[in-house]
């Protein structure tokens, strides 16, 4: 999965650092914003993949979705 970085670029979710900053929406406020990682962790999971509209979307089965 590629994540979106505060300067509009893109990396692979495995080669994110910790001090690297993210534009993304916080978990807790729901506010797009850039943020700094300050954790990182590899974590294996089932895969599941969702097909919205002509996008097809790989997933955790945990994997958090704004409504």
């Amino acid at each position: 999965m590629k994540i979106l970085m505060k300067d509009g670029s893109q990396v692979p979710a495995k080669n994110l650092k910790i001090g690297d900053v993210v534009h993304t929406i916080h978990e807790d406020t729901g506010e797009w914003g850039d943020f700094v990682v300050s954790d990182v962790s590899i974590v294996f999971s089932e895969r599941i993949t969702l097909k919205i509209g002509d996008i097809d979307f790989t997933c955790s089965p945990s994997h958090k979705f704004k409504d």
